[in-house]
């Protein structure tokens, strides 16, 4: 029975590691065209945890003031995902800026990636995600992963090939 454990708990850890060298490597060529500068932020706040729920009225609430914080920056693209909480979380700043939300499916984000990183040269863009991908987002481009709590704004700036990273807070608490 233990080395049933044993080996169950050497596997596990063997590919957690695999993964990790996965990870890395695909960090190494990733994004060579990089835009400017990303505004990675989570989802405000929503109504309940069903899977594609929307805004409550502080998460409504929360997305508007996210105009008052960027609405002045020139953002040239906006990405969520497909579901309504990244969605309603981009369009008070959508409609703002004049920009048209680009949804990507949340599963997908290695398309995500690959469109930052292929149309968005040297541009200001915004990243609307959930707290399982912010990380790995911020992972992808070599930062300090974090689980994002609502109203954590991470602004990436690339420069020299090399991304840096702050982080922000909107919204109120």
């Amino acid at each position: 029975m233990i080395n049933i454990i044993l080996k169950r708990i050497t596997f596990t850890l063997l590919c957690l590691w695999l993964l990790s060298i996965y990870q890395v490597s695909a960090n190494d060529f990733l994004c060579e065209s990089p835009p400017e500068r990303i505004y990675l932020l989570r989802h405000a706040e929503k109504q309940d945890y069903s899977h594609d729920c929307p805004l409550n009225h502080e998460g409504k609430r929360r997305a508007e003031s996210l105009i008052e914080v960027i609405g002045n920056e020139p953002i040239q693209a906006i990405y969520t995902t497909e579901l309504k909480r990244t969605i309603e979380t981009a369009t008070p700043l959508s409609i703002h800026v004049k920009i048209e939300i680009q949804k990507i499916p949340k599963d997908n984000i290695d398309d995500l990636l690959s469109d930052i990183c292929i149309k968005n040269r040297e541009m200001t863009i915004v990243v609307i995600g959930h707290s399982d991908t912010i990380p790995i987002i911020l992972s992808k481009f070599k930062l300090n992963i974090e689980t994002p709590a609502y109203g954590d704004l991470f602004v990436i700036d690339f420069k020299n090939g090399k991304a840096t990273s702050i982080k922000k807070r909107f919204g109120g608490n």
